[in-house]
């Protein structure tokens, strides 16, 4: 990503609009931070809380406050290689207002663009660069974030999942059962089982057992311990059971895993 131009904290009295029939000519990021009125490709919205919109160059646009002044950061920016592919992966929306938990996250970020956009050094344009995917993925994460608070989940309890799935994958051997996880987040088994669904698009259960087999290999590639002990380390009760779950994963046991390596 190349930017064009870029501005932080812009105010915007009642009497502007921006009016762009044609599209932007360069992709467009807007952060409105209040009350803010987009037409976009002949249909008006009106934005109320801290959002997003990310205009392809082409996209026809109208743009000024809802009313009173209008507080914006933008971004001005081209795109080369895989970067469009690469922000429909991210999520990012196109062409639509998109609710974002909070915009305060992304000052920061906005800043080190500004201020490397700037720079006259050999090496700004790459960190630049690099800056901006950073500040898509945060977008995109924020968007999330404002998503789970629609479908009933506080900011609180959307950490606490993120925090747990951390835990699965860092510590599998002391991780518990699906019902003592629950307990710890004050939630029932369906309960923890439904929103961890939703929020990561995979099953709770489903995640401990690949966090332990991917523990269980590399503690296999790398160490002589034998099999009973490396169930242990990984959260297995029973050697058995961690050999029969090994081989449903992998298609190979621990030991053929182990003699491969």
């Amino acid at each position: 990503m190349w930017v064009y131009d870029i501005g932080v904290d812009y105010t915007f009295g009642k009497e502007f609009e921006e009016n762009r029939s044609n599209g932007m000519g360069f992709w467009l990021l807007v952060l409105a931070k209040n009350r803010a009125r987009f037409e976009i490709k002949g249909e008006t919205i009106e934005i109320r809380k801290p959002s997003y919109v990310l205009l392809r160059p082409d996209t026809p646009v109208v743009f000024g406050p809802l009313r009173g002044s209008m507080v914006i950061d933008w971004i001005g920016f081209y795109t080369q290689g895989d970067d469009v592919p690469w922000m429909e992966k991210t999520g990012l929306k196109f062409d639509k207002p998109v609710p974002l938990a909070e915009s305060e996250e992304l000052d920061e970020i906005l800043h080190t663009i500004h201020y490397e956009h700037y720079l006259a050094d050999r090496l700004h344009i790459e960190m630049e660069a690099a800056v901006m995917r950073i500040l898509c993925m945060q977008i995109a994460r924020l968007s999330k974030d404002a998503e789970n608070k629609n479908q009933g989940y506080s900011r609180a309890k959307a950490a606490l999942l993120n925090d747990l799935r951390v835990q699965i994958y860092s510590h599998p051997e002391g991780i518990g059962s699906v019902d003592d996880m629950a307990a710890k987040l004050g939630l029932s088994r369906s309960g923890l089982q439904h929103m961890y669904k939703n929020m990561f698009g995979t099953q709770i259960s489903l995640d401990v057992i690949t966090s332990r087999i991917n523990y269980s290999k590399k503690l296999l590639k790398a160490t002589k311990f034998p099999l009973r002990e490396i169930a242990s380390m990984c959260g297995y009760q029973n050697e058995f059971y961690f050999m029969r779950q090994f081989k449903n994963v992998t298609g190979k046991t621990p030991s053929e895993y182990r003699f491969a390596y």
